[in-house]
């Protein structure tokens, strides 16, 4: 999978790429000298771009980029090197006057609705799970979100109790006695 994500992100059509073997794509991707080093640096141009699309308010293609990116990346990388850095320096470029609040509203939606698209089950019957909530008062889910992928992905099962404080943390405490939860984040 990382192969072909690595091959679409360097410009090969995935209907092309459907009909090779495995061998056809590992000989295509050394023929096109894909390596560690030139997917990092296709991450830094995909990472400016997004930038470059917020900037012209160019919603339409922003969404392209982050489906494409999410298509061509795993999930912990897609966190990790797209979409933390992305809203780090979203936050920062609005605190500096470069972005407004509905430049990075957008951006906060955007991103949103691709993690609503990334399904991975909870564990069946877990002896534990993480309990994921905000805290009282705090409206940005966007944290819990990523974390509530990042534990199911290292095979932690959740609890994803949501957003709005009173209500999430009442959850928790009222039902602290029926969630199997070791760890409360």
């Amino acid at each position: 999978a990382k192969l072909l994500g690595r091959l679409v992100g360097s410009g090969h059509r995935i209907s092309n790429l459907a009909k090779l073997s495995l061998e056809d794509l590992r000989e295509m991707a050394s023929a096109s000298e894909i390596t560690p080093s030139s997917s990092e640096y296709s991450l830094k141009i995909s990472y400016k771009k997004i930038f470059e699309l917020i900037e012209n308010y160019e919603v339409d293609l922003l969404v392209s980029e982050i489906q494409r990116l999410a298509n061509c990346l795993g999930v912990k990388e897609f966190i990790f090197s797209i979409l933390l850095p992305t809203l780090q320096a979203t936050g920062r470029l609005v605190e500096e006057k470069k972005l407004t609040i509905t430049q990075e509203h957008i951006i906060s939606i955007v991103i949103r609705n691709q993690l609503a698209q990334i399904r991975i089950p909870n564990i069946d019957q877990p002896k534990s799970a993480v309990a994921l909530a905000t805290p009282e008062g705090n409206m940005h889910e966007l944290g819990i979100i990523m974390a509530n992928i990042l534990c199911r992905a290292n095979n932690l099962a959740t609890n994803y109790l949501g957003m709005g404080g009173v209500t999430a943390f009442t959850a928790i405490f009222l039902s602290a006695n029926s969630l199997p939860s070791d760890f409360v984040s």
